[in-house]
C-alpha cells in the first residue's frame, strides 16, 4: 500500500521507503488480501481473472489500478530515463544519484565530469517540480560529502508548455519557478524532449545535452488493462464516470 505523492521525498533521500508504504499484513483483519496480477475483467458478469488462472466473483468492482508513465512516443525515452511511479523507481533514482556523485568525484576529465553533473527532469507538473527540488538538495548534499563544488552541478527542468504546474494557478506556478531558479535550476519552458540516445538528450529547440541522470515526469497514462474493458473512455483514455464515480457500459456499477 504505497503513498505515491511522497515518492519524491524517498528519491531525495529525506524519507525511507518504509515511511510511505504500509505492508499488506497491517490491513484490517476483515480484509482478505490477495496478491496477484489481473489478466482480464468481465464487466458484464463482474468477474476478475488473474494470471494464475483463478477467477474471482464480485458484487461491486472498484477500479483503482493507478497510472503508468507516458513517454509520448519519444524515441529512447523509456530505455534511457528513470521514472518515479514506484518504490523501486525511487530507489533507482537514489542509487543513480549516488553512482553519479561517486563517478564525478573520481573523474579527472573536466568535460566528462561536467556531463555527469548535468541533471535533467522532463516534465514541469507538480511531480516534476517536486522531483527537481528534491534531487537538487540530494545531489548537493551528496556532492559536498565528497568535496564537489555545488557550482559544478547543472540542473534543468524541461516543460513543453508556457508555464509550470498547469494543474494549479499561474501565480503559484510563477512562484515555484522563481524559487527553483533561485536555487540554481534552469527552467526551460516551451521546450520538449524530441529523443534520447544513451546519455544524450535532444530537445525540441535544437539543443542537445549529455546528462548523468534524466528523470521522466512528463506525463501519465491510464493502466493498459482499462483499454481492454468495455467502459466509456475520455479523450485521454481515462474511464468516464458520473458524479458518484460509477462507470457506465450498458449497465451501471454501484447502487
Amino acid at each position: 500500500m504505497l503513498y505515491t505523492p511522497m515518492l519524491t521525498e524517498v528519491a531525495g533521500g529525506t524519507l525511507r521507503p518504509a515511511d510511505i508504504a504500509v505492508p499488506a499484513k497491517e490491513l484490517p483483519k476483515r480484509v482478505v488480501f490477495v496478491r496477484g496480477e489481473v489478466l482480464s475483467v468481465d464487466v458484464a458478469s463482474k468477474q476478475i481473472t488473474l494470471t494464475d488462472g483463478s477467477v474471482m466473483q464480485a458484487t461491486q468492482l472498484v477500479f483503482a489500478l493507478g497510472a503508468t508513465t507516458n513517454y509520448d512516443h519519444v524515441p529512447g525515452a523509456s530505455e534511457n530515463s528513470l521514472a518515479l511511479k514506484s518504490l523501486d523507481d525511487a530507489q533507482r533514482v537514489v542509487a543513480r544519484i549516488n553512482e553519479v556523485v561517486t563517478l564525478a568525484a573520481k573523474c579527472t576529465d573536466a568535460e566528462e565530469r561536467r556531463k555527469l553533473l548535468t541533471i535533467l527532469v522532463a516534465g514541469g507538473g507538480y511531480t516534476g517540480v517536486e522531483t527537481m527540488a528534491a534531487v537538487v538538495e540530494h545531489f548537493r548534499r551528496k556532492g559536498r560529502a565528497v568535496h564537489i563544488d555545488p557550482d559544478e552541478m547543472s540542473f534543468m527542468l524541461i516543460e513543453p508548455t508556457e508555464r509550470l504546474m498547469r494543474e494549479t494557478s499561474a501565480t503559484l506556478a510563477a512562484y515555484s519557478q522563481k524559487e527553483l531558479e533561485r536555487d540554481g535550476v534552469r527552467v526551460m519552458l516551451n521546450t520538449g524532449v524530441s529523443s534520447v540516445n544513451g546519455r544524450a538528450v535532444q530537445l525540441t529547440d535544437g539543443s542537445r545535452y549529455e546528462t548523468g541522470l534524466l528523470i521522466w515526469d512528463a506525463g501519465i497514462t491510464p493502466n493498459q488493462l482499462l483499454e481492454k474493458l468495455d467502459l466509456s473512455k475520455g479523450k485521454h483514455h481515462g474511464v468516464l464516470t458520473d458524479q458518484c464515480l460509477r462507470c457506465r457500459t450498458g449497465q451501471e456499477f454501484g447502487p
